[in-house]
């Protein structure tokens, strides 16, 4: 079919240049946007050299600054959802050749871009393949696959770590979200690769299930939305992502964000990783990539829904061939930032991001008297819904 031109980007919105972010080193590669306190834009980002480097990276103005590193050689650190007023981040430590230090599950808050509360869930786990976490005020959650066996750890808020339960069915991709203060849900890969299971742990049970909906679904995500629920979205072998909701315990049926292939040929295309941002937006933004079986090519696939509801994805120019998990986040001014890195004949090829931002432009304002009432007016060159603009006062009757 013909190549559609639809586009996810909302009205009065564009895509910033495509910047890259190199440190000494031969890789670096994105592991996540987080948001903070105050909604700004962190990035944890690791560079692989003689050196391991993880560091958390501020964007302040107009450059990224480098808030802090993360101590005991981490391994693919991972952005914890937390309902609590921090951040936390999990990572697994990265033992130094040659010495008989334990490999260790560190799970650490974050505040004002310092982490603090250093937490290690456990130690003794060589060969750990994912991991993920769930953070509420009363309590905290850890989950790890290690080999063909999954993991779940539960510590009540200011308490040490208890193992809870073990779970068989593991393969990969596990993901974790808050259910309510005292409960957390856990989404996982079966061992074929093909099934999604889901397990909920309180603090002194565990109780899991296959996923009710089949369709070779992969990288499962969710995230919590309005009326107490989660949304859960996954890659699938077809060319769009899949998405279904939890409510009252239960799922509702699968639904589809489709993409604007340049090429038309949507039956060719193989969703293979997915990502989705964690904001307080109705529904995220959601980012993946797709395998062409004709040319060999992968596509990034880019969703922006808005408050009125989903939309369909575009492809974005990447620069060059695509060798990473998407990061994908939401700023409180509704702007997208994505984070990426190129695949060489290496390894990977350096950091690549940039963010949307409100193209439009202002008028100058207008100001009006009615009597005591004093009005201010602009006019902008075109829609921009759900976009903020600030006007400077002048001190004093200036």
């Amino acid at each position: 079919g013909a190549a559609s031109t639809a586009t996810a980007l909302p009205a009065g919105r564009a895509w910033s240049p495509r910047e890259t972010y190199q440190v000494t080193g031969v890789n670096t590669l994105p592991y996540g946007f987080i948001l903070d306190e105050r909604d700004r834009i962190m990035l944890l980002a690791t560079t692989f050299g003689a050196i391991r480097i993880t560091e958390l990276l501020r964007w302040e103005d107009s450059t990224w600054v480098v808030r802090e590193s993360l101590p005991y050689r981490p391994s693919s650190p991972s952005p914890v959802l937390s309902t609590t007023d921090a951040e936390y981040v999990m990572w697994q430590t990265f033992p130094p050749a040659g010495t008989l230090d334990p490999a260790e599950l560190v799970i650490a808050g974050m505040r004002d871009g310092r982490f603090f509360e250093f937490d290690t869930v456990t130690t003794g786990q060589p060969g750990v393949v994912a991991y993920s976490g769930a953070v509420t005020n009363r309590r905290r959650w850890a989950a790890l696959h290690r080999f063909n066996s999954f993991d779940v750890f539960v510590a009540d808020s200011g308490g040490s770590w208890r193992h809870l339960a073990t779970d068989g069915a593991a393969y990969g991709g596990v993901s974790a979200a808050p259910l309510s203060d005292t409960t957390a849900l856990f989404v996982w890969s079966g061992f074929s690769s093909k099934d999604v299971y889901y397990g909920i742990a309180d603090g002194t049970s565990w109780l899991s299930a296959p996923f009710p909906h089949f369709d070779f679904l992969h990288y499962p995500r969710p995230r919590p939305v309005e009326d107490d629920g989660l949304l859960l979205g996954m890659a699938s072998l077809g060319p769009a992502v899949r998405y279904s909701f939890f409510r009252n315990s239960e799922w509702s049926p699968l639904e589809s964000m489709l993409c604007a292939y340049t090429d038309g040929a949507d039956s060719l295309h193989s969703a293979k990783t997915f990502h989705m941002s964690y904001d307080d937006r109705p529904f995220p933004a959601m980012a993946w990539t797709a395998y062409d079986y004709q040319s060999g090519q992968t596509s990034l696939c880019v969703a922006i829904p808005t408050a009125d509801g989903a939309t369909i994805a575009e492809t974005i120019e990447t620069g060059g061939p695509i060798g990473w998990v998407p990061s994908i986040a939401r700023d409180r001014f509704g702007d997208v930032w994505l984070a990426l890195a190129h695949e060489g004949p290496f390894g990977f090829e350096g950091l690549y991001w940039n963010h949307t931002y409100t193209s439009v432009t202002a008028s100058a304002p207008v100001v009006t008297r009615l009597w005591r009432t004093i009005r201010l007016r602009w006019r902008l060159s075109g829609p921009a819904p759900e976009s903020h603009w600030a006007i400077l006062r002048a001190r004093g009757r200036g």
